[in-house]
């Protein structure tokens, strides 16, 4: 099973916990205003998303006690019950009691004490049926206290009485709420969601290759059944009948009322990709997408079993899974804007800060205080370094997350994929905790994505050939991740057929991309796979054909400052290794000096550094070929290529950098200013674009240094020698 129940228990744990605080705020809100319905239906949503997450995991304490309480808010609701500071006392004892049963249920001990037992003895006894009447207005007509919550009963009343392929009516959109904190919340409710929807499915796959696993079922259930009391709390009633309907069917596989299939998973996984659609839509402060009518409409019939779900599904067409995963993709593709940070972390963070300031207060009084020597002001500096030091290495794991969530999204895209075209494939991920900075991880998105269609569609083969080979039927796609000498690298291997290096330089000839009668090593020919405009398909499909992929993998990469790399073995298999900064922030680099103006190398690109012979002509267009210990290099002087006036000094150096498929190059520079660690800040927006460089820093001396991206830079002056780039 490859769902994580501690992962989840805990997920539940934390959630609990919040709930119960903005139950007992909403409570104390209510003693003060007991007409109140906003609180009052805040305080029954906690209560009946903890009932109802309890049943998951079955804590039955913690179910009867929220239940208990559920019952009693109910008779609050309709208005035949007043609300009264005693009764406000009783709910928030009753608070207490379920935050000692929740953790000691989630620690195995499930007994009711004397204390929990008595609340909800009394949560009886004010739930049972009463003579109060709801109160009445002026003119004499019931006034109900509302709220804004659609149970589930009510919930599957609309769903039911829906006429066939058309999805309910939008009461009341959170557009609409007047309640700022509410609003407020909404970009948490999405990130959470979208978490949430990817266990979701990752539930979903696993119970597709083990239709018995009830933890799967249990997992996907509590899920949907928690988005429905969130999208109900935010008034986003579309959403929480959507996420109705999934319960339903959810229930259903729970019971053993229905039976997992293929096509009933796809239903389901579909689902997930309009509830994805709605709740990004939502999050934004935009109308949300009405639910798609013909997959209400299956999840109805498959949770009632009137029509198999196969024969539903199957009406849509060809690939609609592949697509539908592109499209869920499409809305994942915002930044997130929030990190979750491990509460010790914070604190480090808050004495580095402390200790940072009493450093500058105790320099700042040595140097006002003239008896101090310059070895003690030295000192003091030192020490405040090393403290800034240590808290520029906590800010950046502040920011590294674990890939792990990144790499089980694509469980999703293999398993969608493989089902259009005919094959079929899983995906194995390992090194799931390694971390690294979270921009580098939603720059990786389209990276990998193209890896993964390019596996499944050039790699893996068909059941019947793998069979015939000897192969497991199910291809394996294998993600995997590890730390390695200060970066990342991240690789994608499959058990396909593996490169067939023939082929690929014929096409490679075909296309023009190699000239006629060039022989190549095994290695280059595999690099071809990476030159725009290749494609060794013979057809153009939704997968490939276009000559558009794996180029787009490497361009992308070299802009994040990576490498990219492809082993292949024939018949066996293809591996493609990337190779990344652990982050995009700071940078280790070269600093250099050309005539006035000050320019930064990445370090991981620099070679090494010689000086340029003396009686190395001077060409118009900047450009030379060096001998290099007995290898040609070539180079281009920055003055030239950035149109920098003055003459070059007696003496220059030529930078050897390293450029794509292992080839070097040189950068003739005036002098070098040393190494150093800076941290990248973005380009101004008129200057956002510039060929050749890729950011900014500010030294030491308050100066600007432009950071160089040396492959657009080498590639500009490739293309074009006569080129040059007007900085000033």
């Amino acid at each position: 099973m490859d769902i994580d129940y501690e992962a989840l228990l805990q997920s539940f744990l934390t959630e609990s916990e919040e709930g119960l605080v903005l139950m007992e705020e909403a409570l104390m809100v209510l003693e003060r205003q007991p007409h109140d319905a906003e609180a009052l239906g805040t305080v029954f949503r906690v209560a009946h998303t903890i009932k109802g997450t309890a049943a998951m995991f079955d804590f039955a304490t913690v179910e009867q006690l929220a239940h208990g309480l559920e019952e009693l808010l109910d008779r609050l609701r309709d208005g035949s019950l007043p609300v009264t500071s005693d009764l406000v006392s009783l709910l928030l004892r009753a608070v207490d009691a379920l935050r000692e049963l929740i953790p000691a249920a989630a620690a195995g001990r499930e007994a009711m004490g004397a204390t929990s037992q008595s609340v909800l003895d009394q949560l009886h006894h004010h739930a049972s049926p009463a003579t109060t009447a709801p109160e009445t207005d002026s003119a004499g007509t019931t006034e109900p206290v509302t709220d804004p919550i659609t149970d589930g009963a009510l919930a599957s009343t609309e769903l039911a009485t829906a006429s066939p392929g058309q999805a309910p009516a939008l009461t009341v959109n959170a557009k609409d709420t007047t309640d700022v904190e509410i609003a407020a919340l909404l970009p948490l409710f999405q990130a959470e969601s979208e978490e949430s929807l990817a266990r979701m499915e990752e539930a979903l796959i696993v119970l597709e290759r083990q239709p018995q696993d009830q933890e799967a079922v249990a997992a996907s259930l509590r899920i949907a059944h928690t988005i429905k009391g969130n999208s109900a709390f935010f008034r986003l009633a579309d959403i929480e009948h959507y996420a109705h309907a999934i319960e339903e069917v959810l229930a259903q596989l729970r019971t053993g009322s229905i039976e997992v299939t293929g096509e009933l998973v796809s239903l389901l996984l579909r689902a997930v990709d309009g509830l994805k659609e709605n709740i990004s839509e939502a999050s934004v402060g935009d109308q949300p997408m009405m639910p798609a009518p013909a997959i209400l409409e299956q999840l109805r019939h498959a949770a009632n079993g009137d029509v198999a779900a196969d024969t539903v599904v199957n009406r849509l067409p060809a690939g609609a899974d592949a697509k539908s995963s592109e499209s869920a993709a499409r809305f994942t593709t915002r930044a997130s804007t929030s990190l979750r940070v491990d509460l010790e972390r914070l604190d480090r963070l808050l004495n580095l800060t402390g200790e940072i300031g009493i450093a500058r207060s105790q320099l700042a009084q040595k140097l006002e205080e003239p008896e101090h020597s310059r070895a003690a002001v030295l000192e003091t500096l030192h020490e405040a370094d090393f403290i800034h030091l240590e808290l520029q290495e906590l800010v950046m794991k502040l920011r590294m997350v674990p890939v792990g969530p990144a790499f089980r999204r694509y469980r999703r895209t293999v398993r969608d994929l493989a089902r259009a075209h005919g094959k079929v494939a899983r995906l194995v991920t390992e090194g799931e905790e390694v971390e690294v900075d979270a921009t580098v991880i939603e720059h990786l998105r389209d990276p990998l994505t193209h890896m993964v269609r390019n596996a499944l569609d050039h790699g893996i083969e068909p059941p019947a050939v793998r069979t015939a080979a000897g192969k497991d039927p199910c291809g394996v796609l294998t993600l995997r991740a590890w730390h390695e000498a200060g970066s990342i690298v991240i690789e994608l291997a499959d058990d396909g057929a593996g490169l067939d290096r023939e082929r690929v330089l014929q096409r490679a000839r075909s296309a023009g991309i190699v000239p006629d009668g060039g022989s190549l090593t095994d290695q280059q020919i595999e690099q071809l796979i990476f030159e725009p405009g290749f494609t060794t398909a013979e057809t153009v499909t939704d997968l490939s054909g276009r000559g558009v992929g794996m180029d787009v993998v490497r361009r992308n990469i070299e802009t994040l400052r990576g490498s990219v790399a492809v082993t292949s073995q024939r018949g066996k298999g293809t591996a493609i290794t990337l190779r990344l900064p652990l982050t995009l922030a700071i940078i280790d680099g070269l600093t250099v000096r050309v005539a006035s103006e000050i320019f930064f190398i990445p370090l991981e690109t620099v070679v090494e550094s010689v000086e340029l012979p003396a009686d190395e002509p001077q060409r118009a267009d900047g450009r030379g070929v060096l001998s290099l210990r007995d290898t040609a290099l070539p180079y281009v002087r920055l003055r030239h290529l950035f149109g920098l006036e003055g003459a070059p000094p007696a003496r220059e150096n030529v930078i050897v950098v390293e450029r794509p498929r292992q080839q070097l190059a040189g950068l003739v520079v005036d002098a070098l200013l040393g190494q150093s660690q800076a941290v990248i800040k973005p380009l101004a927006r008129l200057f956002r674009g510039l060929p050749g460089i890729s950011g900014s820093t500010i030294l030491g001396s308050g100066r600007v240094a432009l950071i160089l991206d040396l492959p657009s830079l080498l590639q500009l002056a490739e293309s074009t020698p006569t080129a040059t780039l007007e900085l000033r």
